[in-house]
């Protein structure tokens, strides 16, 4: 006897009349409870057709009768890698219908996109994963480093329960005044510097991020144009905090207030200074800990690489390490020079370069 014939697919580049159909697939993976899908047709667009980096690629699988059954595109980035500004791209929103996950559809399209990245001008992939790493070994991903999730707790009974499960309600008693020294600001320096709250970035910053670029080895491109497009969105709800100093900016930092896990989480998205400019970090920091305390969130979280020179700012403003980690996945095309982890330990990396944070 011979089993279940596996589904007929056939693979093909994305186009425009596409998005309804990968909306409609995605959606319930990744915004099952969120906006409805003209909405999510327009976060769609915005992260594959108009980034200042060029439009992203995207495959689609298609079933016999024509509707779109999986998904993978990949959104341009530009990383400024030790003087030089190279073309990269992040692998996102991979999904496959549950009815073809035992076929053959994921491994022929993310061959297919693997094998042919490298001629539209990208010369490496990176990601920062923790699912499916088995998955992304087995295709010639290779992880160069670990990133710990930091967090600051705000709200010790999720974060008791989360962590001690039936034992949390012993931590009641200790909840009063815990919180009280969690939601206080008295611990952050940084008050001679100003920050203000913006509604996009301004082409002024544009001299300050060319010159702080300098400080950060391998980064993500930093542009008024490239904020602008990746903070853009007005569904997502950045907040965006600049701190000026003598009239002029000198750093920002970027807050999304978002559901992670169990958590109602402040997400410090990106945080860009000069990292001898401590007093700077520390204004930031302190007001990034203001709104959270105005939101009355579970906790802060960020994600940043080790080695980056903003880590410690990061660290001294209370934010501990978790057991949550990424790996920094990267791909390559043959022949390249490999990304190591020498790259890693001068890499500054932020959920800026993630595309659902």
């Amino acid at each position: 006897m011979t089993g279940p014939k596996s589904p007929l697919f056939s693979i093909r580049e994305a186009s425009p009349g596409d998005v309804p159909g990968i909306v409609h697939l995605i959606r319930p993976f990744e915004y099952a409870d969120g906006p409805d899908e003209d909405v999510l047709a327009d976060i769609y667009r915005w992260q594959l057709v108009r980034s200042p980096a060029g439009s992203g690629k995207a495959l689609v699988g298609v079933d016999s009768e024509g509707a779109i059954v999986a998904h993978e595109s990949l959104m341009p980035i530009r990383v400024l890698r030790k003087g030089k500004l190279e073309l990269a791209a992040l692998p996102s929103r991979l999904v496959v219908d549950e009815r073809f996950r035992k076929s053959m559809l994921f491994l022929r399209m993310e061959s297919m996109l693997l094998r042919s990245y490298g001629a539209s001008g990208v010369e490496f992939l990176y990601c920062s994963a923790r699912n499916h790493l088995r998955s992304h070994y087995a295709l010639g991903f290779r992880s160069i480093g670990t990133i710990p999730v930091l967090a600051r707790p705000y709200r010790l009974e999720p974060v008791a329960r989360h962590a001690f499960g039936s034992l949390a309600p012993l931590a009641s008693v200790a909840r009063p005044p815990v919180e009280w020294a969690l939601r206080r600001s008295w611990i952050f320096s940084g008050r001679g510097v100003e920050v203000t709250r913006e509604s996009r970035f301004e082409e002024q910053l544009d001299p300050f991020l060319q010159r702080t670029q300098r400080f950060f080895e391998i980064a993500a491109e930093r542009s008024v144009a490239t904020l602008n497009w990746r903070f853009g969105v007005p569904h997502r709800g950045y907040v965006l905090l600049v701190a000026k100093d003598q009239g002029g900016p000198a750093g920002y930092i970027v807050l999304r207030d978002m559901p992670m896990g169990d958590f109602r989480t402040l997400a410090l998205v990106d945080l860009f200074y000069e990292p001898a400019r401590t007093e700077v970090g520390a204004a930031l920091l302190r007001a990034a800990h203001e709104v959270a305390v105005k939101l009355g969130v579970d906790l802060a979280s960020c994600l940043i690489t080790p080695a980056s020179p903003l880590h410690s700012a990061v660290r001294r403003a209370g934010f501990l390490r978790t057991p949550e980690s990424f790996e920094l996945m990267v791909h390559q095309p043959k022949g390249a020079t490999p990304l190591d982890a020498s790259d890693f330990a001068s890499w500054h990396m932020t959920w800026y370069d993630h595309d659902h944070v």
